[in-house]
């Protein structure tokens, strides 16, 4: 009986992540694509982007794993919705940025920590809501899909 227990948390453990892996990369697939930053958010202080001219719209593009060239992962079991990017940040050593993220339909709102004035001690530190206040070093990007 002792078994028992172990036995069923490991194989009810080990079939729900092939779900959880399906789930990822149908998510994965709903945001490949190009995007158009709408608003920015940052300090506490909001810029709507409005009709930018194509030379001077912010743009990201999801291709495969790569969000605009780095590497990302997503966790679909949290709340918001995790995403950390790879890349090669401060001083050239490999930097990941832990986000939140929340897609709706053709709508995509991304919240990651920024070093505003060079303050790098919070650049690892998740943000746990989308909405921004002045000092709390991260921003909030809403980008809509471009429809080809």
């Amino acid at each position: 009986m002792k078994l028992m227990l172990p036995l069923l948390i490991v194989l009810f453990s080990t079939t729900a992540l092939p779900a959880q892996d399906d789930a990822t990369k149908e998510e994965i697939k709903k945001l490949q694509g190009n995007w158009v930053r709408t608003s920015f958010h940052a300090d506490g202080k909001s810029t709507d982007d409005g009709d930018r001219p194509p030379d001077k719209q912010v743009k990201l593009e999801f291709q495969g794993s790569t969000m605009h060239g780095d590497a990302f992962t997503l966790d679909i079991t949290k709340t918001p919705r995790h995403i950390n990017v790879t890349t090669i940040g401060h001083q050239g050593r490999k930097a990941i940025y832990p986000g939140i993220y929340e897609l709706k339909g053709d709508v995509l709102k991304l919240c990651f920590p920024f070093p505003f004035e060079g303050k790098f001690d919070q650049i690892h530190k998740r943000p746990t809501e989308f909405d921004t206040k002045a000092g709390d070093n991260h921003v909030t990007e809403v980008y809509r899909r471009v429809k080809k």
